[in-house]
């Protein structure tokens, strides 16, 4: 018959095994569970990268279309401040090239038809001058000669016609007028002068 104190150690010894038994399969079970765990990680994982794909995009579609508005806007208000005869002007160029050559065209042409007008109130307001100086005396004459000389060097220097302004029918067109009517102005400077002599 075994003694006790063996029994006890046999006890002891089981326990121990018993122990080291339920460890390992709890170990087993922690690791089954880790990887189960790790594979809803990795698919809800991938749900939110879908998820966030779409966000992105839809935000990329909010900003493209933000874009398009601004755009639109800019173009209105760019195009507000022309007038009537401008924006047809605009609209054939646009049936007919491609928008970004077509401003351009729009540009000098708008730009010459500016410099006209700028040239005829250049020219009416010389012509003011001219019929204030009108009944000068003969020997005040040379201010008529100096306000066309300043008016002709003005032209010169503030449409730079030689060095600026591309070669295109309205430029050419915008230089012509403004030297027939300086012409013209020069012409009635020369005749009130010869009145005011005959009177003289």
């Amino acid at each position: 018959m075994t003694d006790l104190p063996t029994l006890i150690k046999q006890s002891k010894d089981i326990e121990r095994k018993i122990k080291k038994i339920k460890t390992r399969n709890a170990n087993r079970d922690l690791v089954e569970k880790r990887k189960a765990l790790e594979v809803q990680i990795d698919q809800q994982t991938e749900k939110l990268n879908d998820i966030n794909g779409n966000i992105e995009s839809s935000q990329k579609q909010m900003l493209d279309v933000c874009d398009g508005l601004g755009e639109a806007a800019r173009q209105v208000k760019r195009l507000s401040k022309y007038d009537r005869w401008d924006l047809e002007v605009v609209l054939k160029l646009l049936d007919e090239k491609d928008e970004k050559i077509s401003f351009t065209e729009f540009k000098k042409l708008r730009r010459a038809r500016k410099q006209v007008m700028e040239m005829e109130k250049m020219l009416d307001d010389f012509n003011k001058k001219v019929q204030k100086y009108r009944s000068l005396t003969p020997s005040n004459g040379w201010i008529l000669h100096l306000l066309a000389e300043t008016i002709f060097l003005q032209s010169q220097d503030k449409f730079g016609w030689q060095v600026d302004l591309p070669p295109t029918f309205e430029n050419d067109q915008a230089v012509e007028i403004f030297q027939t009517k300086m012409a013209e102005k020069l012409e009635d400077m020369r005749k009130a002068k010869k009145q005011s002599h005959q009177l003289s």
